[in-house]
């Protein structure tokens, strides 16, 4: 069954690192009028997109996509300190490599992962880029984080 994130902390992460979703924006290079739909749950943003807002909010992906706020420390979170970092995207997609190192077929995969075997291959081609939601179903399915699977280097 596909795993659809059940909880979206990013407004209150946002809150707790003190600063405004206009100068989170600014710096993650994210239209304003987007991240106010991630916030809202009316839009989902790719994982590399997710990544990048964690990042620059100093907090961890699934604080924001996959647990409940009772769970989360907001007082962890912090200002962050350099601003150049945030607008880049990781240039990392693991998923095949992880894929055949654990023993799946994409089809395998797709269908544990709950997403159409159309788009597994295009999240493996790297055409596409899975939302936050599909990155985490299928990191879910290997076993590994999503952190593992698009920012950093392959690794077992």
């Amino acid at each position: 069954m596909r795993a659809f994130y059940r909880y979206n902390n990013l407004g209150k992460v946002i809150e707790a690192s003190g600063h405004s979703v206009a100068e989170v924006s600014h710096y993650t290079g994210i239209n304003e009028k987007t991240l106010y739909r991630y916030i809202s749950g009316e839009s989902v943003p790719n994982v590399k997109v997710a990544l990048r807002i964690a990042k620059c909010l100093d907090a961890n992906i699934y604080d924001i996509y996959d647990r409940p706020l009772a769970a989360v420390n907001l007082y962890k979170i912090r200002k962050w300190q350099s601003i150049g970092s945030c607008r880049e995207d990781s240039p990392y997609n693991n998923i095949e490599d992880f894929m055949w190192a654990k023993g799946f077929t994409p089809k395998v995969l797709a269908f544990r992962a709950g997403i159409k075997e159309r788009a597994m291959y295009n999240y493996i081609a790297d055409r596409n880029t899975p939302n936050i939601t599909d990155a985490i179903s299928i990191g879910n399915v290997l076993g590994i984080t999503v952190y593992q699977l698009f920012d950093k280097p392959f690794f077992i």
